[in-house]
């Protein structure tokens, strides 16, 4: 089968694209001939084509007649402008009848990031789209009980994939932690810094019997995205003046590589995902593909399993005791990490792409488009 994905792009600029490429290479390794169509600015790659804008290009259109079926990882502030062409380009595979797959990465937070425009924005786009795929409980919920997503549009759920990695070696993690001040009294959070992320609950939790650190940066914004860059900002420098008042002491690491990322949760003591907002997170598969205890808030609870403990965050004393809890118990913090594990030898990028063939050839295609 020919498959074209619309994506970020390269990887190691974003969490979503780095999901596109572990996709690709399990559809490759399963026989199908599969093109990326990005925004995206970096290296190139022989199956990448960038140019993916507000209007699209004759080569777009070429892609879209060449494939069998189109898979959009969709997520406005990934795709940027992008988006718009994106639309345009789905709505192009569905009039050929062509099974159309849109994956929802931001179902609870994005169609506020930009008021009316952004919930037109998911109305349009999943208007065109045979099946809504989300990743976890939360955000299959979340798309079945808004108004987003048009009646005609079904919504199914798989596992978010998490890629098998090399055994970290002991002297590797040693390295990666010495290198950015984490080990096992460190309770680490990973990931873009936004509000969305309760980080000021994690540095209101702090305490001198454990360290902080928050390996992350803040998104790059463009375009009509700036604003939401700004507001990215102001909350870095609020954190920053939280992290003073209280004598919290982050460590703020500043951004960490693949090739280090592992290891560097590996030497962590914790995982902490005090999210305020979300309903599905990347950094979940990185942690299950290590085996790292986590502390989160309920909105990730159905996708961390049994591999973490839920808390409110807001509850500042609970959260402080949770995290030594983990720090100070060996024996709980090594079942946390095992059910972690566990999980993510069970939640592959197999086991999803095998749900994406199901999807491509089982989806009615003559499915009438949904109106706006």
């Amino acid at each position: 089968m020919k498959i074209l994905i619309l994506s970020p792009f390269p990887p190691p600029a974003d969490g979503i694209a780095n999901h596109t490429l572990d996709i690709a290479t399990e559809l490759e390794k399963r026989g199908h001939d599969v093109q990326i169509l990005s925004p995206g600015r970096g290296p190139t790659s022989p199956n990448v084509t960038r140019g993916l804008h507000i209007v699209t290009r004759r080569a777009d259109r070429d892609l879209i007649d060449w494939s069998d079926a189109v898979l959009c990882q969709f997520a406005i502030s990934a795709l940027r402008i992008g988006t718009f062409g994106a639309d345009a380009l789905l709505k192009r595979a569905r009039s050929s009848g062509k099974p159309v797959i849109v994956a929802v990465h931001e179902p609870t937070r994005e169609p506020n990031l930009l008021g009316p425009l952004s919930r037109t924005i998911y109305r349009r786009t999943l208007a065109q789209a045979s099946v809504a795929l989300a990743f976890s409980q939360a955000a299959e919920h979340a798309l079945r009980h808004s108004s987003l997503t048009p009646n005609s549009t079904p919504v199914v759920r798989s596992v978010i994939g998490v890629a098998p990695i090399e055994p970290l070696t002991a002297e590797e993690i040693a390295r990666v932690g010495l290198k950015y001040g984490v080990n096992r009294r460190t309770a680490l959070q990973v990931g873009f810094i936004h509000p969305d992320k309760g980080l000021e609950s994690l540095i209101a939790a702090n305490n001198p019997s454990f360290s902080i650190t928050v390996a992350g940066t803040i998104r790059e914004r463009r375009g009509l995205f700036r604003l939401m860059g700004m507001n990215d900002k102001r909350y870095a420098q609020q954190l920053r003046e939280l992290d003073s008042r209280s004598n919290a002491n982050v460590n703020w690491c500043g951004f960490v590589p693949n090739d280090e990322i592992h290891a560097l949760i590996a030497a962590a003591g914790v995982i902490v995902l005090p999210y305020a907002k979300a309903a599905q997170s990347g950094i979940v598969s990185l942690l299950q593909a290590v085996g790292a205890p986590a502390i989160a808030s309920s909105l990730l609870a159905t996708q961390l399993g049994e591999g973490a403990i839920i808390v409110d965050p807001v509850d500042s004393k609970a959260f402080s005791q949770s995290i030594l809890s983990v720090l100070e118990d060996d024996e709980k913090r090594t079942s946390l990490a095992s059910r972690a594990k566990d999980l993510g030898e069970r939640h592959t990028y197999a086991q999803l792409v095998q749900d994406l063939e199901i999807l491509m050839t089982e989806v009615p295609q003559e499915n009438p488009l949904a109106e706006d």
